[in-house]
């Protein structure tokens, strides 16, 4: 069986035509997609800080809730910034069993009222702990 001269052109000018091939390049756009899926699930969102110094500090090992007050004023729980009234319903929906520290992250410029109002809120909640982070000297 042999092709005929015209079916033999035309078959191999269609097989030299390049062509972008699609599965590979789906292949690695679903993959680095799987990729920024995980590794922004274990990024923490981070607020620019200067913590007060302390020569007596230590590392909190427990496991916690972050609260976050910066020098302008602004209060995060849990690196999502929030209000005083949505920082009280935050931590009443804490469970005391599985959190025992409330970590206060407060920048050395906040004034000492504004660390006053969130400890209120914080000791109105389930959670009795709470520890200041600073940095050691």
């Amino acid at each position: 069986m042999s092709r005929s001269p015209r079916k033999s052109r035309l078959w191999k000018r269609h097989s030299a035509l390049p062509g972008v091939m699609l599965a590979p390049l789906i292949d690695l756009v679903l993959t680095l997609l799987i990729f920024f899926m995980l590794v922004s699930r274990y990024l923490q969102p981070t607020v620019d800080l200067t913590l007060p110094e302390s020569r007596a500090a230590a590392a909190e090992t427990r496991p916690s809730v972050t609260l976050t007050l910066t020098a302008e004023g602004d209060l995060y729980y849990e690196g999502e910034q929030v209000n005083i009234n949505e920082l009280a319903g935050h931590l009443a929906g804490v469970d005391p069993q599985q959190v025992e520290t409330v970590v206060l992250q407060a920048d050395e410029q906040v004034p000492l009222k504004r660390v006053v109002e969130v400890l209120d809120v914080v000791r109105a909640s389930p959670l009795k702990s709470v520890a200041l982070e600073v940095r050691p000297k």
